[in-house]
């Protein structure tokens, strides 16, 4: 449809038809990536374009299959998967060339930084990608948290004077290098949240931002990443690409495609989810704090998260909305997506104290007024600011081991989480 161009020495940009140059250009690339595509096949023993299927989810977050696009090499255009193999082919041969002069473990942290460009690069460079012509530039596949049909698509040039190039992601790697060997380390461990590999009473904070209940099917998007890094690094991490595609069997998440039913999703997500928090419950200090972070306008969603809360011991000391989202980002856009998180300060239970439900309900109706009148000053509005009130709630509500009523029978008093539920029902 069009060609923009941009001069490295002037700001704005320039738009062209395309000659015939151009479109020569992409017929050559299509039958150069027949040639190196059966050429990478033979030498790598799989498909070097992916043809892994893409699975849909609920909630609409995949449904690029519904218009032809099953497998992942579906979208990509021909120059695409041309540019996309190459890099590929190049990262795995450095692995070879650094080894010569360095160790083989130096080799490969430099292969694992450039497999995270080509998949950077895969991101900016797809059918997926589109042309915002009130910025005049690119968005790339994932501007937000879904997979989803493009009538008309940006293709980028990666080795240009602007835009998404390949050596500006290479270049982010290295900041981040730079900062972490000068300031400090990481260590980063791959496993499960329901079983953490350290002893009873470790750590003086925790800090966890949890699976926001059925918001975002997290594995089933990240296959899109996951077939690229299978081609560039599965020979150095055989252990993390035994799959064809991203494990899905312990994300904690409510998707009903997993299930039977809604329901059973509902209870596999709160029964994960509690087993996660009693690990931190287990690793965390006496005195310990956990920050956990949490977003949903659903109280049925808020309601598994404190459940799950109160069952692994944890009681919330503190909630403060934080705005982390960007308001121009697509999915706010004539919407009431929320703009803010819910960081929750939550403390081990140490006591077991017995609140009486009427002096309880009088400190939750305190204790929201006042956080309320508190986060309308600094700016909450909107569902943001119902979602802030939940919160507070649950900080009153939560410090005693049982809310009782004193009409009810010994024998049925209620455990606080399913006092809890009889609460939030009444109101």
């Amino acid at each position: 449809m069009a060609v923009v161009l941009s001069h490295p020495k002037h700001t704005g940009k320039t738009y062209r038809l395309p000659t015939e140059r151009d479109l020569n250009a992409y017929r050559a690339a299509k039958s150069a990536l027949e040639q190196k595509r059966q050429a990478l096949w033979a030498e790598w023993g799989m498909d070097p374009v992916p043809d892994e299927e893409i699975q849909m989810t609920g909630r609409g977050q995949i449904t690029t299959p519904l218009f032809g696009m099953t497998r992942f090499g579906d979208m990509f255009n021909a120059r695409q998967k041309l540019t996309l193999i190459t890099f590929v082919e190049k990262v795995r041969q450095v692995f070879q060339h650094v080894s010569v002069s360095h160790t083989q473990e130096f080799a490969r942290a430099i292969v694992t930084y450039l497999a995270l460009a080509v998949d950077r690069l895969a991101d900016s460079d797809s059918m997926q990608c589109w042309w915002q012509s009130t910025w005049e530039k690119e968005a790339i596949t994932f501007a937000r948290q879904a997979l989803q049909m493009t009538w008309d698509y940006f293709e980028s040039n990666p080795l240009g004077e602007k835009g998404y190039r390949f050596d500006t992601f290479v270049g982010a790697s290295q900041e981040v290098i730079k900062r972490l060997a000068g300031d400090g380390f990481a260590i980063v461990n791959q496993g499960t949240a329901v079983d953490l590999p350290w002893p009873e009473d470790t750590f003086d904070a925790v800090l966890t931002d949890p699976p926001y209940y059925d918001n975002v099917n997290y594995s089933a998007l990240s296959n899109f990443f996951y077939v690229w890094l299978r081609r560039t690094l599965a020979d150095h991490y055989p252990d993390l690409f035994t799959t064809p595609l991203a494990p899905k069997l312990q994300e904690i998440v409510q998707d009903p495609n997993r299930h039977e039913s809604k329901k059973q999703a509902q209870a596999f997500f709160e029964e994960m989810l509690t087993r996660a928090l009693g690990e931190i419950h287990r690793v965390l200090k006496p005195q310990g704090i956990a920050v956990i972070v949490f977003a949903h306008k659903t109280t049925e969603a808020w309601e598994t998260i404190i459940n799950a809360l109160l069952d692994a011991g944890l009681y919330m000391t503190a909630s403060w909305p934080i705005h982390t989202e960007m308001q121009s980002r697509l999915n706010a856009n004539e919407t009431a997506a929320l703009a803010s998180s819910i960081y929750m300060v939550c403390r081990k239970r140490t006591t077991n104290q017995v609140g009486e439900y009427p002096k309880v309900r009088k400190e939750i109706d305190e204790r929201v007024r006042q956080k309320l009148t508190q986060f309308w000053d600094e700016g909450i509005r909107g569902a943001d600011f119902f979602m802030s009130a939940i919160g507070p709630a649950v900080e009153a509500f939560g410090k005693y081991a049982r809310v009782e009523k004193l009409s009810v029978p010994r024998w049925k008093r209620s455990a606080s989480t399913r006092a809890w539920k009889n609460f939030r029902v009444s109101q």
